[in-house]
C-alpha cells in the first residue's frame, strides 16, 4: 500500500472524484481507495485467481468491454496489469471511452530492475516451486502438466515470462519506461507525469515482511525501483472501431 500512497500524494486526489480500478484482484487496493474517492468501482476477469478471495465488490467483466457508460469516471487505475494484456489497443480504447473529459489514468508497472531481480530470486524460490509441483492442491492441475520435458526443464532453469511481451530472456526490454511511454502515446494518451515508486521487491517476495519499507527504499536507491507510475490524459478522439 506504500506505492498506492505515493501516487495518491502525487496526483492530489480529489475526494469528489470517481475511480475505476481495472484488474482489481481481491479488491484490497479498491477498498483503500474508497477512502480517497467518492465512488470506487473495480473489475477483474471472472477467471482471476483472486476471485474467491475478494474483500471488496469486484465486478466480473469479459476482458473486452468495460461494463460502464461513456465518461463514467474521473480516474482510471491499474497496478501491474497492463503487462498482462494481450490486446492493449482495445483495452486502451475502452479506458478512454469510460474516462470523463479531463480525467486521468494512473498505471503502475514493473521495471526492468524488477524483472532482472526476479530472474535471480527464481533460484531461491526453486524449493517451493518443486514442492508445489510434487504436491499440487486437491482438484488442481499439477503445474507443468501437459508440457514437454524440455519446457518443464526450462521453467526450472530460467524464470518464466511474466507478461505478454517478449520471452523469458527479452522481457526486461519491454519493461523499460521509454517503451511504455511510446506505447501510451501511440494509443492516444498524453503522458503528464512518470516517476519511480521507490521500493525494491521481486516477484517471489523471498524475504517477505522481513525487509521493512525503509530498507526496501534504500535498496531501490541502489538496485532500482521495482515499479514506476505513469499518469496520463486522453489526447484525442477515440478511433472508430
Amino acid at each position: 500500500m506504500c506505492e498506492l500512497a505515493a501516487w495518491l500524494a502525487r496526483i492530489h486526489a480529489d475526494k469528489n472524484h470517481s475511480l475505476l480500478e481495472i484488474g482489481a484482484g481481491t479488491g484490497a487496493q479498491a477498498a483503500r481507495l474508497s477512502r480517497h474517492f467518492s465512488t470506487v468501482a473495480a473489475v477483474d476477469l471472472a477467471a482471476s485467481p483472486y476471485a474467491k478471495a475478494r474483500e471488496f465488490p469486484v465486478q466480473d467483466y469479459d476482458g473486452q468491454r468495460l461494463p460502464f457508460a461513456d465518461a463514467s469516471f474521473d480516474v482510471i487505475y491499474t497496478s501491474h496489469v497492463l503487462e498482462h494484456v494481450a490486446d492493449f489497443a482495445a483495452l486502451s480504447d475502452e479506458m478512454r471511452r469510460v474516462l470523463k473529459p479531463g480525467g486521468i489514468a494512473v498505471h503502475v508497472l514493473p521495471t526492468p530492475a524488477w524483472r532482472i531481480a526476479s530472474c535471480f530470486t527464481h533460484y531461491l524460490a526453486l524449493p517451493k516451486i518443486l514442492l508445489s509441483r510434487a504436491a499440487p492442491q486437491t482438484g488442481a492441475t499439477a503445474p507443468g502438466a501437459g508440457k514437454s520435458l524440455t519446457a518443464n526443464l526450462l521453467s526450472l532453469l530460467f524464470a518464466a515470462r511474466h507478461g505478454e511481451n517478449g520471452n523469458r530472456f527479452t522481457e526486461a526490454f519491454y519493461y523499460r519506461s521509454a517503451w511504455w511511454r511510446r506505447r501510451f502515446i501511440d494509443a492516444g494518451w498524453q503522458v503528464t507525469d512518470e516517476f519511480p515508486l521507490g521500493l525494491f521487491y521481486t516477484g517471489y517476495m523471498i524475504f517477505g515482511t522481513r525487509l521493512g519499507v525503509a530498507l526496501r527504499g534504500r535498496l531501490a536507491n541502489i538496485l532500482g525501483s521495482s515499479s514506476y507510475c505513469f499518469v496520463m490524459r486522453n489526447a484525442g478522439a477515440l478511433p472508430q472501431r
